[in-house]
């Protein structure tokens, strides 16, 4: 289980961050105050900071600074956060893993860490800076899945003509849309009121395109599949 500790002002975030991250994957440790964050290291040895640049105390860069002088960032991964609108330069941190702006984009986040190394290999040196993916990891896990059920088919789909062809595809794909409709909305319904204050306005579009974006892919594999089956 990876070892997050998340420094904020905003005690809003650990629920956010439950409803994203799979509980039995995560533990996560919360803090406002940036003095705290050295205490909870070495007790608790995180794997993963996500530490806000302004925070009580001491600031998230007097925090960066003092964990790499003890060494304590050495086998672990770094992320700065801060407010869009907020002018300072990390660009100069090269060991960090990048920076995460509010209002947050939590699946975003979450892709960024699900493709961090695995936190147990040690030894490795640490890698650039994670690009940005465009599904969640679960949506990973399904595209997986359903890729293996492909390659292996327990049953060939046969047609005796184009026409019968055609005629199920579109079958299929209004029983898809169907499930897309069905889909998004409890989506939205459950993540809405979590996510609403960060990502407010787009919150919905995020939660939509991406419950589409997902169905549809698997859709034209399934699709694709069936036709090099005939």
């Amino acid at each position: 289980m990876k070892k997050i500790l998340i420094a904020d002002r905003d005690e809003g975030l650990r629920d956010a961050f439950r409803v994203v991250f799979p509980a039995d994957e995560y533990e996560f440790f919360y803090t406002s105050d940036g003095a705290s964050i050295e205490r909870i290291a070495l007790e608790f040895r995180p794997d993963i900071y996500i530490i806000n640049v302004d925070l009580d105390k001491k600031d998230g860069v007097e925090v960066y600074e003092d964990l790499q002088d003890r060494e304590l960032l050495k086998n672990a991964h770094f992320f700065f956060i801060k407010d869009i609108n907020k002018k300072i330069d990390l660009s100069g941190y090269k060991d960090i893993r990048g920076v995460i702006e509010k209002p947050i984009n939590f699946f975003k986040v979450h892709q960024m860490i699900a493709e961090l190394e695995d936190i147990s290999e040690k030894t490795k040196e640490p890698e650039s800076t994670i690009e940005e993916m465009k599904v969640s990891r679960g949506a990973e896990e399904t595209s997986m899945i359903m890729k293996e059920i492909l390659r292996e088919p327990k049953v060939q789909l046969k047609f005796e003509d184009d026409k019968e062809t055609m005629a199920f595809e579109e079958e299929l794909k209004k029983a898809i849309n169907q499930c897309i409709d069905g889909f998004r909305d409890q989506m939205i319904a459950k993540l809405t009121p979590v996510l609403s204050n960060y990502m407010k306005n787009y919150s919905k579009q995020i939660l939509s395109d991406v419950a589409e974006k997902v169905i549809r892919e698997e859709l034209e594999m399934l699709l694709a599949s069936i036709r090099r089956s005939k």
